[in-house]
């Protein structure tokens, strides 16, 4: 147990990402093949069904602690986590036992065939033998709310690394059904070779750079392939062997999130890859990013979810047909080659992606203006002569992004961060002016200097009005130019709206409150969206 808690907290005091593969990779390392499969089962969402609620704990541990409930809410408002105020107030354990994650597991299991009294019993008798630290984890297993924020495709590439496999099958693996008490980390890992690793493996992504000078280096127009920067999912569809695979950028395989786009394997022919773009797509208009989020995050897809949200794909490379690598052709040659194989084929829910035709490098930049009528975050321009190389390849494919939108807005929430940040106010709610009051409009955090952010913090402590958990409402009196990609209308909002991509640009300090926007000039850029 104690090396998953390190491992558990070890994650949470970094952002590097190479850090947190070496991390995962150590713990590999260090524990039994029975400990690892459980914790692929924690890191993957197959955690055991709730044996307590948190509100049980609770009672518990005010009997235990003999402590006043009003004194217990005290310190739960103070730490905002009800399993680690828990684990914080216990009397501390002399020795805590040794023993691994997967006999505490065993333990949570059996609670099942328990009644109320006998897993009080059995809980009370647990926060004996473990520290502080194994107490929160013990804690947030028991009540089924352990949430790694580990993404799953650095576990992958953890994975990888220690077992010397490709990540493709590894991530195929993991998304297959299984259960951590019915297969073995070795069972669940094991992949022939020139099987499954190779045959639903993606190429490496081509990926843009932004177009941060001005067009007197490039060719004409006419040498460009330029379609719009639509504002979807990347990536590659694969059908090899008779199987389908959709992959996106961060090597997650998504076949259970879009089931939609299943009878591909049926209908594309064996050893093909295409390269392309799902959108929220419904009554021939794209529809935002965050209803295709909100699929996405679903842990099943319902029929509801498909009806409110449909998907379309847009199919802009093929970089493999008949079996063969065909990156090396021009773009022109793959073009043309994807043209006539989906014009043969006429799938549903599958397109060409359009291309933009211009005299001028002056007519484009003149379009770029309305790219949010159209839905679209600006362009992309790819050389029509370009082979489709590996990563970020400079000057072959460019995009070409509208400047973000502006508003100032006020300070009205705070709340502590994560990892290093926790003991800080560092993520914050904004509000604009709608009849004298101000209406939240979303949350946004990081864009400011660690020196800033410590004035900030200490702001928001001395301008403290209520406290709920780890959230404070504060004083009205700072007020903060965002900008955002888009804006679209959200019944999830009081204010009626939702930005994308809110971003802090800077804090306004020479602006009083009574200067901030209000939700009506939101609502004219809101309107100026429309076509």
């Amino acid at each position: 147990m104690k090396n998953f808690v390190k491992l558990f907290y070890d994650l949470e005091q970094t952002n590097q990402q190479q850090e947190k593969i070496n991390l995962i990779c150590n713990y590999l390392h260090q524990v039994d093949d029975e400990e690892k499969i459980w914790m692929l089962a924690l890191f993957t969402g197959r955690r055991p069904r709730r044996m307590a609620t948190t509100l049980l704990q609770k009672k518990w541990a005010l009997e235990r602690c003999e402590l006043p409930e009003w004194l217990f809410d005290e310190c739960y408002a103070a730490v905002g986590d009800m399993a680690e105020t828990i684990s914080l107030l216990l009397p501390a354990t002399e020795k805590s036992e040794e023993h691994s994650l997967s006999f505490w597991i065993k333990y949570i299991l059996a609670l099942e065939e328990k009644d109320e009294d006998e897993r009080k019993l059995a809980v009370l008798n647990a926060w004996d033998k473990l520290s502080n630290q194994e107490r929160f984890i013990f804690n947030k297993i028991v009540s089924a709310t352990l949430k790694i924020d580990t993404p799953q495709n650095l576990l992958v590439k953890a994975l990888a690394h220690y077992t010397g496999l490709n990540s493709a099958g590894i991530m195929h693996k993991l998304m297959s059904k299984w259960t951590p008490d019915g297969i073995t980390f070795v069972n669940l890992l094991q992949v022939n070779s020139n099987t499954v690793q190779e045959v639903s493996a993606p190429y490496p992504f081509l990926l843009a750079q932004n177009l941060d000078s001005g067009f007197e280096q490039m060719q004409e127009p006419a040498d460009w392939l330029i379609e719009w920067k639509w504002d979807g999912l990347r990536v590659q569809i694969i059908k090899r062997e008779g199987k389908l695979f959709i992959w996106n950028r961060a090597e997650e395989l998504l076949n259970d999130k879009f089931p939609e786009f299943l009878f591909l394997e049926e209908a594309l022919p064996d050893g093909t890859v295409i390269d392309g773009e799902i959108l929220a797509y419904k009554n021939g208009k794209i529809l935002p990013y965050h209803l295709l989020q909100s699929r996405i995050s679903k842990k099943h897809v319902n029929a509801k979810a498909l009806a409110e949200v449909p998907a379309v794909f847009f199919a802009f490379d093929i970089l493999e047909l008949d079996a063969k690598d065909i990156r090396e052709l021009t773009l022109s040659e793959r073009r043309k080659m994807l043209a006539e194989l989906l014009d043969k084929l006429s799938l549903k829910n599958i397109q060409l992606s359009g291309s933009i035709e211009v005299s001028s490098w002056e007519e484009l930049a003149n379009l770029r203006n309305a790219s949010r009528s159209y839905a679209a975050e600006g362009f992309m321009l790819k050389r029509k002569d370009s082979i489709y190389e590996s990563g970020r390849q400079h000057g072959n494919w460019l995009k070409w992004k509208i400047d973000p939108l502006c508003i100032d807005a006020v300070l009205i929430y705070a709340q502590t961060g994560s990892g290093s940040r926790s003991n800080l106010f560092t993520e914050y709610t904004f509000g604009l002016w709608e009849e004298g009051k101000l209406i939240s409009i979303t949350k946004a955090s990081g864009g400011i200097s660690d020196r800033e952010q410590l004035a900030i913090d200490k702001w928001v402590r001395q301008n403290t009005i209520e406290k709920f958990g780890p959230v404070r409402t504060v004083k009205p009196g700072l007020v903060f130019e965002l900008g955002f990609e888009g804006i679209q209308e959200s019944t999830r909002h009081k204010s009626g709206m939702a930005l994308r991509f809110p971003v802090i640009l800077k804090w306004r300090l020479d602006k009083k409150i009574e200067e901030a926007d209000t939700l009506a000039s939101l609502r004219k850029i809101l309107e100026s969206f429309k076509p």
